[in-house]
């Protein structure tokens, strides 16, 4: 398919389809919207991506990085693995931020798969994509899924390693403190929980309505205005959240361990120097990592529909400072 024959199918000139297809300014959004639904429709995209695959891309291949955002620590230290360890392997990346939206996600992925430029693609959003059968760009998720490699964070190992650590200590009345965004961090510590037949207090889950620091003090005032016994131990879904609630407590006179034990899941630089040292679960395994990109430029080489594979990162537990045995509290 060439540019003259989607010309001819939109009833435009050649050069408007070739400036919608470079997504100019002056090119109307319904204009934009009709070439390529032409174009994709008649493999335009494909056979260019093809062509262009074979001709250059391999020598120095680009890779799509889809990140829901880069405020957070966490993912912006992920991105910045994925994205030095591709320019160690000759690879390039560039980053789009989906920012939580499914629609965002799927048009970007749309956007990826019909891009000549894009050899891979790497998703971090927990959405799945379809991915057309004649399309052969491979993809690495960060979800679990059957249809396409991908890599696996055991979330829910990580949350029972925090578990079992504080129960070990004599803690059973463990708390949650978290936010809107991780609902399913919440959800798998209900069923570690109940896996342990260790009961779950609904006073004792503190959900903020802000995000990152801001909601570990929201929950840490929560908690300070509790009425009655409180949780000897929470688990945080994150480490902003323990940097927040943990300086709110402080600046109310409460420390951690002596007065309750906090652990955050993450493992952010920062942590190590936070409140002597925040006791964390450590998701990332950057060997891992490495033989996941390894073999998703292996695939872009072979140049066919890639053999899902699945990466598993077995989670640690860093004890640090923030916890400590129910009986030295």
């Amino acid at each position: 398919m060439t540019l003259k024959a989607i010309a001819e199918l939109a009833n435009v000139s050649v050069s408007t389809v070739s400036k919608a297809l470079s997504d100019s300014y002056d090119i109307s959004p319904e204009t934009r919207a009709l070439v390529l639904e032409i174009a994709t429709r008649s493999g335009y995209f494909t056979d260019k991506k093809a062509t262009r695959m074979q001709n250059s891309s391999l020598r120095e291949p680009t890779v799509a990085i889809i990140c829901p955002e880069i405020i957070s620590i966490h993912y912006s230290h992920i991105t910045t693995v994925l994205s030095d360890t591709l320019a160690a392997r000759g690879a390039k990346s560039i980053l789009y931020l989906s920012g939580f939206s499914e629609k965002t996600v799927k048009r970007i992925f749309d956007d990826c798969l019909n891009d000549p430029r894009i050899a891979a693609i790497i998703s971090l959003t927990a959405v799945r994509p379809h991915i057309p059968s004649d399309n052969n760009t491979p993809v690495l998720l960060f979800e679990n899924t059957a249809s396409h490699s991908s890599v696996r964070m055991q979330m829910d190992e990580g949350i029972a390693l925090a578990v079992d650590h504080l129960r070990a200590g004599g803690h059973t009345r463990i708390g949650f403190v978290g936010e809107s965004l991780i609902a399913g961090k919440l959800a798998i510590f209900r069923q570690v929980m109940s896996a342990r037949r260790l009961s779950v207090d609904e006073n004792d889950v503190f959900v903020g309505a802000k995000r990152f620091e801001a909601a570990g003090k929201e929950a840490a005032q929560r908690f300070l205005g509790k009425a009655g016994e409180k949780p000897t131990a929470v688990i945080c879904g994150y480490d902003e959240l323990a940097c927040g609630f943990l300086d709110a407590l402080q600046k109310n006179g409460m420390t951690a361990p002596k007065d309750i034990s906090v652990i955050g899941i993450n493992n952010i630089p920062l942590s190590e120097y936070c409140f002597g040292g925040l006791t964390t679960v450590d998701l990332i395994d950057t060997a891992v990592l490495s033989r996941a990109i390894d073999d998703l430029l292996d695939d872009v080489v072979v140049r066919r529909r890639p053999t899902p594979h699945v990466y598993r990162m077995m989670p640690r537990l860093i004890v640090r400072h923030t916890t400590a045995p129910l009986e030295k509290i």
